[in-house]
């Protein structure tokens, strides 16, 4: 969903069906006079359509062209020294999370899921450690 301030959300299953914030589309405004008319969500973008000033609606004449806005979890605080880092680790947990109930809710067994779950865990522990590495740099 996208609400009127502009803050894009997503309904995570794994926590208890909670909307959860992914992208806040007031950071890739270029001036106050443009908003963002979603059309898609792909694994890491927001396609949406750029409308300038007044205009409520995407024109459709001529065809409008997608723009492609990279997902960015907005944090509540500044604390991490790699706010991008820290955005990709919880969002590479939830997508661990739905991943594992969509796989237990599909009746697959371990075998099946080993890889792509591996492949998820991996990415964590990288940016954990990128993290860490940074935290120490400070």
């Amino acid at each position: 969903t996208v609400d009127s301030a502009g803050v894009v959300r997503q309904c995570v299953r794994s926590a208890g069906l909670t909307w959860m914030p992914i992208l806040h589309c007031a950071s890739a405004k270029k001036s106050k006079a443009e908003h963002h008319w979603v059309v898609g969500l792909t694994g890491a973008q927001l396609m949406c359509i750029l409308c300038k000033g007044d205009d409520k609606y995407p024109a459709t004449l001529p065809r409008p062209v997608l723009t492609a806005l990279p997902l960015a979890m907005p944090l509540a605080c500044s604390e991490p020294a790699e706010p991008q880092l820290e955005a990709q680790r919880i969002a590479a947990m939830v997508e661990l999370d739905e991943y594992r109930l969509a796989a237990t809710e599909a009746g697959l067994g371990e075998e099946e899921t080993a890889e792509h779950t591996m492949r998820l865990v991996t990415k964590i522990d990288s940016l954990a450690l990128k993290l860490f590495q940074t935290a120490n740099k400070t």
